[in-house]
């Protein structure tokens, strides 16, 4: 008889979220991040990637789900480049505003 950990006995014991693989998936395509996903489905990393080894459309909708998520970042990327962006930092003390340089002006202003 095959020994077990009690990790690999707990595990079987807690009960996966029914649907938990939809909302990984959702998760993965606004985020395209596992770690927030998995919280977010209420599963392990491990378990995720357990699922993933395990069965290949759930492997190819991971997939897709980056894939999406990419697509997403890419285009806030080109608005950003386009548009600009201004983003306000403190460092030492003082206020840093960046906008979004093209060309134009110095790209940092700072001021008290």
């Amino acid at each position: 008889m095959e020994r077990r950990s009690l990790r690999d006995l707990l595990s079987m014991v807690m009960a996966v979220p029914k649907n938990w693989k939809s909302r990984f998936l959702e998760t993965l395509c606004e985020t395209a991040n596992v770690r927030a996903s998995c919280e977010k489905a209420g599963i392990s990393r491990k378990g995720a990637y357990k699922a993933r080894e395990k069965n290949e459309k759930f492997a190819n909708d991971w997939d897709d789900a980056i894939e999406d998520a990419v697509d997403k970042l890419e285009l806030a990327a080109v608005a950003r480049a386009v548009n600009g962006s201004v983003r306000r930092r403190s460092y030492a003390n003082r206020t840093i505003q960046h906008e979004a340089w093209r060309g134009s002006s110095h790209p940092l202003q700072t001021s008290r």
